[in-house]
């Protein structure tokens, strides 16, 4: 199973591309709600 994903992820660079996308809108949530929290505690 696994080695099936990794060959259709490593033929479909779009996917790859997705994921990367998705990952970094995550990131960038979390880090905006972060640095939020932290400017609320700030003041």
């Amino acid at each position: 199973m696994a080695s099936s994903l990794v060959g259709l992820f490593g033929s479909s660079g779009v996917v790859v591309r997705l994921f990367q996308f998705f990952i970094e809108l995550e990131i960038c949530q979390m880090l905006s709600s972060y640095c939020k929290k932290k400017n609320i505690k700030k003041e």
